[in-house]
């Protein structure tokens, strides 16, 4: 996972409750040993310009950059 990948959640719906959340990853790093992702999801699911750290392991890329 890198930056410019485009996401989802891995399960089969995200925290909203809807399957078509998509993101793109602005950031990558480690905290505290965990693999982190600074992901900017969709604004029509989340309101606008919505950044969250997310824990790789619950992500799954739908569209790697180049």
């Amino acid at each position: 996972m890198k930056v410019g990948d485009l996401v989802r959640f891995r399960f089969s719906s995200d925290e909203a409750g809807n399957p078509s959340l998509v993101g793109l990853i602005v950031d990558v790093d480690t905290f505290l040993y965990l693999d982190k992702a600074y992901v900017k999801w969709n604004p029509t699911q989340l309101g606008t310009n919505k950044l969250l750290w997310e824990n790789v392991e619950e992500l799954e890329v739908i569209s790697e950059s180049r």
